[in-house]
């Protein structure tokens, strides 16, 4: 009677994510590891030799076998899957179990490959979707790496400090950016972000929208990006799916709102801005900027965004039973 071995149990997957088809695909280049330059790796005849012992009729053979394209790592990969899609159940299973083994290796580089060969495994969709989120949390790691060292900062939630609200977990890219539109495919692939806030960094249109993969994305604040309104017009389109997507010049008043009424009423005013400059206190009343009809706060952001810093422009303000006029030049983000 033939010997079967025990092989891969049921995993179960906590979540999937809206990018598993695309993330095996999308392999960063990968350098040579150290395991790798101790040994030679073995031949293709032998690899061979090896997979043909999977279906021996003895359990020797195919134990030692077994072990050997374990062993043999990523050099074995591609032989593994052809037999774990193959139509020999203890083959495959054993296949796939060397594969499994490859995917735990300290090293990265080979963990890489191995999840990649089996997020291809057929009629497998746990094992599949493991891997799939695994490369996930891989390039994830990758891409982390990468953008700190290109000048981007990740913020952890937590509370604002210059206007005391609530901060969501956010990536921030500012003119210490290095990464240019490339890198934007690195800020991409970082998990659980729910803010990207661009704040004068080096970047275009043409970058931005690769920013539209993130699933997990719930604003994108892009301010001191000198854009047209027609460019600003299509970028809103192609990025569509984030709920919601802030384009400013780059202007700054220094104001926060009191966040009621229909009246832009000044809640408080950011030390070192040209709020602060301008006299501005809170409980003042912005009534109109150049001459145009200022409705509540945030008709009053809208109106700011369209400026650039150093813009000058002149508000209405009413101050109890005052109304003044005010010159201000706009700072910057």
């Amino acid at each position: 009677m033939r010997t079967w071995m025990l092989v891969v149990g049921t995993v179960l997957v906590q979540s999937p994510i809206a990018i598993l088809a695309q993330t095996a695909a999308q392999s960063p280049p990968l350098g040579s590891s150290e395991s790798d330059s101790k040994d030679l790796p073995p031949a293709t005849d032998e690899i061979a030799q090896w997979i043909k012992q999977l279906d021996s009729d003895r359990y020797l053979p195919r134990e030692e076998a077994t072990q050997k394209l374990v062993a043999a790592r990523a050099a074995a990969f591609g032989a593994l899957l052809e037999v774990a899609n193959g139509d020999k159940p203890e083959p495959a299973d054993r296949a796939i179990w060397a594969l499994q083994q490859g995917a735990g290796n300290d090293d990265e580089n080979i963990q890489w490959q191995a999840h990649t060969h089996l997020a291809q495994i057929k009629d497998r969709p746990l094992i599949v979707a493991r891997s799939l989120l695994a490369l996930a949390e891989i390039q994830h790691r990758r891409a982390v790496t990468r953008i700190l060292a290109q000048g981007a900062k990740i913020m952890e939630p937590g509370v604002n400090e210059v206007f005391g609200r609530t901060r969501e977990r956010q990536i921030v890219l500012d003119k210490e950016w290095e990464g240019g539109d490339g890198g934007l495919e690195d800020v991409a692939a970082v998990r659980n972000i729910r803010v990207v806030f661009i704040r004068g960094a080096d970047v275009t249109p043409k970058g931005i929208v690769k920013l539209a993969k993130m699933a997990q994305l719930q604003q994108l604040l892009i301010y001191g990006i000198k854009l047209d309104d027609e460019q600003v017009a299509d970028l809103k389109q192609r990025l569509a799916k984030i709920p919601f997507v802030d384009f400013r010049r780059g202007a700054l008043l220094g104001i926060t709102s009191q966040q009621n009424g229909a009246k832009a009423v000044v809640g408080s005013v950011r030390a070192n801005t040209a709020a602060a400059a301008a006299g501005l206190l809170p409980g003042d009343v912005i009534e109109q900027l150049d001459g145009q009809e200022v409705g509540n706060f945030q008709h009053l952001t809208s109106l700011i965004s369209k400026h650039y810093a150093g813009d000058e422009v002149t508000l209405q303000i009413t101050r109890g039973q005052e109304t003044l006029t005010q010159k201000i030049q706009f700072g910057s983000w």
